[in-house]
């Protein structure tokens, strides 16, 4: 708080006694002086910051830090860390004074971020520099010294006022030196310079575009149009060729598995249940390619049959129902059901045709009981009614 004591006085001098003596440019005298006034801040406690390691030093008490079991930067970054935790408490102070007596700023959250990164890096900067002072300096005035120059810097610059009004020699230092303000030509500038260099024009030409006359920049921007334009198409197409790599199943699975997934999606089953099917397909595609035709055949077939479409729409909606759900029993009653018309249709040899390994059947199982809820539950249901298995459903006890 010590440090934010001096800046708050000079905000409040200079913003009540000489603020209605300068023109700021037509805007308030309070946003025209607090980044000056910020940046006096942090000098203030940087300068606390060396004054306070050069005691530590001096008094023995770094030398006994540096005895214990702990690393030899630890002692600096304390101070560090410290210091900057300090200068960014008395920057919050100083900001809240200067919104009290009328400060406005347009930015939004976004900038007020940006612009807090650029003072934390700032004060980071200087606080190291503090360090450094701090242990080379052989007295406390000495230590405190070297933050001199950053504060009255801001009073040769037109931190407090326009250049304009300062004589020759001093308005020149104060435009060639760090402290700075921009008029409004600069901001443009620094606008086309940004826009021009986002658009890939390298910095070499950017400089060249800003002296050009107002036909070579026209010229120049209408080349630039060209070939961003190529560029655009390019990536087009290079996004139309991931796409096409995005659509795993077209790549991994035959066309008639794909348009077994166009049909379910077809009768408006959920692209949830969809993509786990095309995910199993693709693992039963990988193992036995050569009976995927008829194997979709079959199901294709298979999914025309109102009754197994309905079947199916029950599936997908008892995927979200809980393990107790009093409608499982029912359910497991119409598969089994379903399971023994199709047995009685096709004959457990023809049935074993399509059999998978045993190895990829529990895999496609352990992914069911992992994605749906009710799934253990459902198996063993099955179970008790003389069923086994989700992948490949087999009968456990003949039936008398």
């Amino acid at each position: 708080m010590t440090t934010a004591v001096s800046p708050i006085a000079m905000l409040l001098l200079f913003v009540y006694v000489f603020g209605g003596a300068i023109d700021a440019g037509g805007g308030l005298y309070v946003d025209y002086v607090l980044p000056g006034v910020l940046l006096i801040t942090v000098a203030s406690g940087v300068a606390y910051t060396a004054l306070r390691l050069f005691t530590d030093v001096s008094g023995g008490m770094t030398a006994r830090l540096q005895s214990m079991p702990i690393a030899r930067s630890a002692v600096l970054w304390a101070h560090v860390l410290t210091s900057l935790i300090a200068n960014l408490i008395a920057l919050l102070v100083v900001l809240l004074v200067a919104l009290a007596i009328g400060f406005r700023s347009g930015a939004g959250v976004l900038a007020w971020f940006e612009v807090a990164g650029i003072v934390v890096l700032f004060t980071l900067a200087f606080t190291w520099l503090a360090v450094i002072a701090g242990l080379a300096a052989t007295s406390p005035d000495g230590a405190a010294a070297f933050a001199y120059p950053l504060l009255l810097l801001p009073f040769v610059s037109s931190t407090f006022v326009p250049t304009t009004g300062m004589v020759g020699p001093v308005r020149w230092f104060a435009e060639h030196q760090g402290y700075r303000r921009y008029d409004a030509a600069a901001v443009v500038a620094l606008i086309r310079i940004r826009t021009l260099a986002d658009a890939g024009v390298p910095l070499s030409r950017v400089q060249e575009l800003l002296v050009a006359d107002e036909h070579d920049f026209a010229a120049a921007i209408e080349d630039i149009d060209r070939r961003l334009r190529a560029e655009i198409r390019q990536r087009q197409r290079h996004r139309e060729r991931v796409a096409q790599l995005a659509a795993g199943d077209r790549l991994a699975l035959p066309a008639e598995a794909i348009d077994y997934l166009d049909r379910l999606r077809e009768l408006g089953i959920p692209e949830r249940a969809v993509n786990m099917e095309r995910d199993a397909w693709i693992l039963v595609a990988a193992q036995i390619p050569d009976q995927m035709p008829a194997l979709m055949a079959l199901k294709r077939a298979q999914i025309e049959d109102p009754a197994v479409a309905g079947m199916y729409y029950d599936l997908v909606s008892a995927a979200d129902w809980d393990a107790d759900d009093p409608r499982l029993p029912t359910l497991a009653d119409q598969l089994v059901a379903m399971s023994e018309d199709d047995t009685a249709q096709r004959g457990d040899d023809e049935r074993a045709d399509f059999a998978l390994d045993p190895a990829l059947v529990a895999l496609l199982d352990e992914v069911f009981l992992n994605a749906v809820p009710i799934a253990r539950r459902l198996l063993r249901l099955l179970e008790e009614r003389g069923w086994r298995g989700w992948t490949q459903m087999e009968r456990i006890r003949p039936v008398t």
